[in-house]
């Protein structure tokens, strides 16, 4: 909605990439997409950033909503 898109004006920018820290991530990451997908046109942002990465001493991709996604490709 408006407030998100609010959240993305810049002043060097058409739009920023990033709202700003704290608020709205997903929702802001969503909005700055949409920008780039045309009318009609059906699509989703899916916020698996939290899910993809394994913390710890060393930390790694874990690729773990790869799985999820190819079987709802193949199987939608």
């Amino acid at each position: 909605g408006r407030y998100f898109t609010d959240l993305l004006k810049s002043n060097v920018a058409d739009i920023a990439n990033i709202g700003p820290r704290g608020e709205a991530g997903a929702s802001t990451a969503a909005t700055f997409l949409s920008k780039f997908v045309a009318d009609g046109t059906p699509w989703a942002h899916l916020d698996i950033a939290m899910t993809a990465w394994k913390s710890g001493r060393q930390p790694q991709a874990t690729g773990r909503p790869v799985p999820l996604l190819i079987d709802w490709i193949v199987n939608a």
